[in-house]
């Protein structure tokens, strides 16, 4: 007899026992031969434990007050329950209700009156007059004369300032709010005019400017609450906080001060939460529900649905943004569904391939159980959406050479998904992004490269290669914050430069032991030539035809001696290089090359390169 086993599962799952799938609490036996031959019994105590709830009253709140629930601060735009998931003590998914009342504050309002004023002479400020308000008055540089308590007062300023009108408007819940008013000792007036550019509602972290208008040359001094802000010194403001804005505006002997603009920035609803209906992955479990834990006023999915849940057939990332009353909104973490029995799989590298031209994408190989093929995705002409362009099989090596792509036209976004044994299609991956070289020519004898930066990988460094048509040169190790180098001496004749990004744990496209192959992403190759003494193709001492050509050409010289032909394409990639040594020569070029432009490189010693293009038609 074995001892007995206890074990625990939460309230919704399962516990294979004997081949049983167990849901319910109690106890279970089975049956086994033990070493001697003989029946031995096993004891199996199970519990199901259920998920826990709880209620959090939160006391009454005025719009802007915050709460915080697991160390995160919330800003409740509206009363309600939300709820919230956490992991009780027994490991289960559960959930906590937190209800709130949310008082709204008053309505922001700009205090109205004449803020350039004269010493000793009666003033009159008021806002609109609101049913359940009560007001105080606080007067900086003068005195009220009538009206505290009320919604209008008549101030009395003195011969000093600084001058600051404030208001402290509460409504009959307790939430109050603090307009303001700075006024300036001004015998003089300008003609201008304050605006403000968005005038619709405004939320959390939305930017509201502020532009001055006038024809005359001016200085300003913008301030909030009453209060100079530093640095608020252009005829335009970027307002990012609530509050009561004005500007002071100079223009020769004459300094006047605008009235305000109250800015009120409405609190957006609380983060969603996205939830899952089950378990991701298996054979046949082709869909799941999505939903929002909390309730909103409108939904927006990134699938474009607009209900509060949805139906998803496909593995991917999914959100929510969730509209309040206010027309604000917040959108929830990025929720992960893989309908697929697999992980996530991720590339290893994207790269140039050296022999095809084209972009390769590299994945190491995992164990084969469970995957069918591999699906290989590049962005479309809309950031981030990604085309299906290609399958690979199980059995296949693990690369896959882009035939559409063009690298001396542009860098290219890659992932990957792995299909299923089951049919299901997995989560795609982290995408990769290729290098694109560019060069163009500085002042003198230099060169200037620019790219752009690898993505998918976190690359500490780029190396920088320069070639010849003797050797490579490793020009420079850069640090991957810079994505431009200037090569400022180099040698005359044609040049070919690439940029390299390593991957530093490496890449094996195969199941076999890692090796340095396939590691690196190398740019495009861009060709220029660095030779102001080559010789023009009208004056050159050699014959070549036919141009355009089939299938091979005829170069003949005026003498016998050793030269170097090499055939380039567009993209400055060689192709060809032979050494001849009679006046009459015939270069054959491979049916490999198709149809198109090509460089002729004649190199002798002593002497200038010289290039020709050929045409080859077929």
């Amino acid at each position: 007899v074995y001892p007995p086993l206890t074990a625990g599962i939460c309230q919704g799952n399962s516990y294979n026992f004997n081949n049983q799938m167990l849901v319910n609490s109690g106890t279970y036996f089975d049956t086994l031969i033990n070493y001697l031959g003989g029946d031995s019994i096993i004891t199996l105590n199970l519990i199901v434990n259920t998920p826990s709830s709880s209620i959090i009253n939160i006391p009454a709140l005025c719009q802007g007050d915050h709460f915080s629930y697991n160390s995160i601060v919330y800003y409740p735009s509206a009363s309600g329950t939300y709820y919230f998931h956490y992991l009780n003590y027994h490991g289960c998914d559960s959930i906590v209700s937190v209800n709130f009342v949310v008082n709204p504050i008053p309505i922001a309002q700009p205090i109205v009156g004449n803020p350039s004023i004269t010493p000793f002479q009666s003033y009159t400020y008021l806002v609109n007059n609101t049913v359940g308000y009560t007001y105080n008055w606080v007067i900086q540089g003068g005195a009220i004369q009538t009206g505290q308590g009320t919604n209008s007062v008549s101030v009395m300023w003195s011969a000093n300032g600084p001058y600051l009108l404030q208001l402290i408007q509460t409504t009959s819940t307790g939430c109050s709010d603090t307009l303001s008013l700075s006024a300036i000792n001004s015998n003089c007036s300008l003609t201008y005019n304050v605006f403000q550019l968005n005038n619709t509602p405004v939320c959390q972290n939305d930017t509201v400017k502020l532009v001055v208008q006038i024809n005359t040359p001016s200085t300003f001094q913008w301030l909030k609450n009453g209060n100079l802000i530093s640095g608020g010194i252009n005829d335009t403001l970027l307002v990012t906080q609530s509050g009561n804005y004005q500007v002071q505006i100079t223009s020769g002997t004459c300094t006047v001060i605008s009235n305000v603009n109250s800015i009120y920035f409405n609190s957006s609803p609380i983060v969603p939460v996205i939830n899952s209906s089950g378990i991701n992955g298996g054979c046949g479990f082709q869909n799941d529900t999505l939903s929002s834990i909390n309730s909103y006023n409108t939904y927006q999915w990134n699938t474009g649905a607009t209900s509060s849940t949805i139906v998803v057939n496909q593995s991917g990332v999914y959100t929510l943004t969730g509209y309040g009353s206010n027309g604000c909104h917040s959108t929830s973490a990025p929720f992960a569904v893989n309908l697929s029995i697999l992980p996530q799989y991720q590339i290893c590298i994207a790269s140039v391939d050296s022999a095809s031209g084209k972009n390769i994408v590299i994945w190491e190989k995992p164990s084969k159980v469970g995957i069918d093929s591999f699906y290989i995705f590049k962005e479309s002409n809309q950031l981030n959406i990604f085309n299906k362009i290609g399958v690979v099989g199980v059995n296949a090596f693990s690369t896959y050479i882009d035939q559409n792509s063009n690298p001396q036209q542009q860098s290219d976004k890659y992932a990957i998904g792995v299909k299923d044994t089951c049919g299901n299609l997995g989560l795609q991956s982290v995408s990769h992004k290729t290098i694109h070289l560019t060069i163009n020519q500085g002042l003198g004898n230099v060169w200037n490269l620019i790219w752009n930066s690898y993505e998918g990988l976190s690359i500490g460094s780029y190396n920088i290669y320069r070639q010849t048509n003797s050797s490579t040169q490793l020009l420079n190790t850069i640090s991957a914050s810079s994505t431009s180098y200037t090569d400022v001496n180099p040698p005359s004749g044609v040049l070919n430069y690439l940029v390299e990004a390593v991957n530093p744990t490496g890449c094996s496209p195969s199941a076999r032991l890692k090796s340095n192959n396939y590691s690196s992403s190398m740019s495009n190759t861009v060709m220029v030539n660095n030779n102001t003494g080559i010789t023009a193709i009208d004056n050159l001492n050699f014959s070549i035809y036919p141009n355009p050509t089939n299938d091979n050409l005829n170069i003949v010289f005026a003498d016998a001696k050793i030269r170097t032909i090499k055939v380039f394409d567009v993209t400055g990639r060689l192709l060809k290089s032979e050494k001849i040594a009679e006046k009459h020569n015939t270069l054959y070029l491979d049916n490999s090359m198709s149809a198109g432009i090509y460089k002729i490189g004649v190199i002798e010693e002593n002497k200038a390169p010289v290039f020709v293009k050929i045409i080859k038609t077929q």
